[in-house]
This record gives structure tokens, C-alpha cells and sequence, in this order.
């Protein structure tokens, strides 16, 4: 059997194509899945990286322990006001949660005079207490997280799926408003 030359043009070209095919096949799988990539560009306008500091508890006593934490913003105080509280409530292998598990902050509002009001999920009533310097630990940890990091704060009311929290674990009686030279 003689080969044509118009048949070995055509053998070379489909050899050719599946090259491409496999190579374009190749490379594609080499490229970051669209869910595993960032979605944060740190160039855009009003996106920031922070490093904010959150305040626990040791595991085996009641000193207060700070751990530093870079998290990217896109410079809404609420978002990392929830992203607080969320890191808060998880707590951490090392260390105690001042917060219950789940606690989410609902609704937050800034006032002009350096006043927030905090909304909470009903979590936040759940608090278990070792005792009333527990409770005390738990309340700091908690409000210097906030007031630092949310700064300028000068006071801040605590809510509760819109009513005001009043008993802060089983011991401590809470103001309606909390300054935050108090707490610092």
C-alpha cells in the first residue's frame, strides 16, 4: 500500500489537533479552581489588609491572652465588627472563648458621638460561668476585642435580638451603656 501524499497531510494534521487538544486539557488542569481562588483583590479601591488583635481567655486559668490575627477588609467597620465576634465565639485550640459557640452579631450601628449599639443572636444569653471574676474575664476579653480594634469607641450598648442585655453571665449587671474608658 503507497501512501498519498494528501493522506500524510491529513494524518498530520489530525496528530496535530489532538496534540493541542491535550496540551490545551494540560494546562487548564494546571489553573487554580475558580472556588479555591481569591476572590479579594488586595489592589482594589477601599480593600485593606489589618491586623487586628482579639483577646481570650487561657485554658487553664482566668488571664487574658491576645492573639494577632491579619484579616482582609473592604473597610465596612460592620463586616469586621461580625468578623470579630465570629472569631471570638470560635475561639481556639489554645485558648477559651469569652463568647458562647454560635454567637453572631446581627445588626450593628455607629452613632456619631463614638457610640455603637451591638445586636446579638440569642447565643450571647448562653454565657456559662465559672464564677464572677469568669464572668468579669469573659466581659473584658470581649469589649477589648471591640473597643480596640472598632476604635474610635467611647461607649457601647450590648442588645440581644433587639432588647437590651442587662446580666452579662450569671453575675455581672451591665449598664445600659458601657463606657469604654471602664473597660480598658
Amino acid at each position: 500500500m503507497r501512501w498519498a501524499p494528501g493522506r500524510f497531510g491529513l494524518f498530520l494534521s489530525l496528530g496535530a489537533f489532538l496534540l493541542l487538544i491535550i496540551l490545551g486539557v494540560f494546562l487548564n488542569s494546571l489553573r487554580t479552581p475558580e472556588h479555591l481562588a481569591s476572590t479579594i483583590d488586595l489592589e482594589s479601591r477601599g480593600t485593606a489588609l489589618k491586623t487586628v488583635t482579639l483577646y481570650y481567655l487561657e485554658p487553664d486559668s482566668l488571664a487574658i491572652v491576645e492573639e494577632n490575627r491579619q484579616v482582609t477588609l473592604r473597610g465596612e467597620k460592620s463586616e469586621l465588627a461580625r468578623r470579630l465576634v465570629r472569631y471570638l465565639a470560635e475561639g481556639g485550640d489554645a485558648v477559651r472563648s469569652p463568647l458562647p459557640e454560635g454567637t453572631r452579631l446581627v445588626h450593628y450601628f455607629e452613632l456619631e458621638d463614638g457610640a455603637v449599639i451591638l445586636d446579638f443572636s440569642s447565643e450571647l444569653i448562653q454565657l456559662s460561668s465559672g464564677g464572677i471574676l469568669e464572668d468579669r474575664m469573659r466581659l473584658q476579653a470581649f469589649l477589648r476585642t471591640l473597643m480596640e480594634n472598632l476604635a474610635p469607641i467611647e461607649s457601647m450598648r450590648i442588645l440581644v435580638e433587639g432588647r437590651p442585655l442587662s446580666l452579662w453571665g450569671d453575675h455581672i449587671r451591665l449598664d445600659p451603656v458601657l463606657l469604654a474608658e471602664s473597660w480598658q
